[in-house]
């Protein structure tokens, strides 16, 4: 287990000795305008959501058509129907005013920590990384004391997964090193470009090496999650990395993959996985889990919403959550129906 090191550091406050008045009203003055401009954009976008509903006339609801797939998109739909529409169906795009008000400081954490990671792997130094990575966050994405709490605070753990993946290395006869992978590949799964016409399935792998002898290691880096839950909440998600790297870059003996928890600094890793399932198994689970997903939503006659942890990530949830006299998604669930109506054949 690697040692976790936590640092805490200081606030400081400015004080002002006195208080204008004026500048307090003019202030609360100005506020009350821009909240009621976002409202009414809130307000306007949602009725652009109804508008786009009302003139799609058809969804064509099979693997092809609701393609190209990806882990996250998958699992959108099998938690979500409502999200997989408004995401991948209609394509909406919250407001940039809407979207600054929403608190992405957890996903930008994850982010920088990944940042940093993939350059210390494509050959900067852990200082020139970290120093690399602050420039592209601080102060657009995250403030300094954000930065100084969530991200310096890992610096060691860090360090250490470049002396264990350089450790292992040594031991090993490595034919080449990827950081931040795109693969795509078409339905007969053949290898295509990540944004290629015929891609069908594709994804993102933070991080694999190939050895030699044809075998794979691939890691995912987490931030937030404890190293003690394991890898059982992301193993389909490791396991649909396997086919992509054997069908969409080259075809390997066998794989092991696995997480670095990052706030824990540990890597665990699954067991290893063989040609023959991964080719086999693993490759038609995820055919089947795509179908199973499609056919869920078809049974449910609508693009439903489902209530779960996942809500609070949505982009969509303050729309799902608003009050009836604001106006939210719930009869936009309902008009989903339509496409789900069996057509009478003249």
């Amino acid at each position: 287990m690697l040692k976790v090191v936590q640092t805490v550091s200081g606030h400081h406050i400015k004080a002002r000795n006195s208080i204008n008045m004026t500048d307090v009203v003019e202030t609360s003055e100005t506020t009350g305008e821009v909240n009621e401009g976002l409202k009414e954009i809130s307000k306007e976008f949602l009725e652009s959501l109804y508008t786009q509903t009302k003139a799609l006339e058809d969804v064509a609801m099979d693997e092809i058509s609701l393609g190209p797939w990806s882990h996250s998109k998958l699992k959108v739909l099998e938690k979500c129907p409502l999200q997989f529409f408004l995401k991948y169906v209609l394509k909406a795009k919250i407001p940039a005013a809407l979207a600054g008000e929403q608190d992405t400081s957890a996903a930008d954490i994850g982010s920088a920590a990944h940042r940093i990671l993939e350059l210390i792997f494509k050959g900067y130094t852990v200082a020139d990384a970290y120093a690399g990575a602050k420039k592209e966050f601080v102060p657009e994405k995250l403030s300094e004391e954000m930065w100084t709490a969530n991200i310096e605070t890992v610096e060691y753990n860090i360090t250490q997964f470049k002396e264990r993946i350089d450790s292992f290395k040594q031991r090993h006869k490595v034919k080449k090193v990827y950081t931040e992978l795109r693969l795509g590949i078409t339905r007969d799964w053949k290898a295509t470009k990540f944004f290629a016409a015929d891609v069908w399935l594709r994804g993102v792998v933070d991080f694999v090496i190939l050895l030699d002898n044809g075998d794979a290691m691939i890691l995912d880096w987490k931030y937030g999650p404890p190293a003690a839950g394991g890898i059982r909440n992301f193993k389909q998600q490791l396991d649909s990395y396997k086919p992509l790297i054997n069908f969409g870059l080259v075809p390997i003996k066998g794989a092991t993959s696995g997480v670095g928890f990052i706030k824990d600094g540990e890597i665990v890793l699954d067991q290893f996985t063989d040609k023959e399932e991964i080719e086999g198994k693993m490759k038609n689970l995820i055919e089947w889990n795509i179908e199973g997903a499609i056919e869920s939503t078809k049974e449910a006659k609508a693009f439903e919403h489902r209530v779960g942890n996942h809500c609070k990530w949505c982009e969509f949830a303050p729309w799902c959550k608003a009050k009836k006299a604001d106006g939210n998604l719930k009869d936009l669930e309902k008009s989903t129906s339509k496409f789900f109506e069996i057509k009478k054949v003249e």
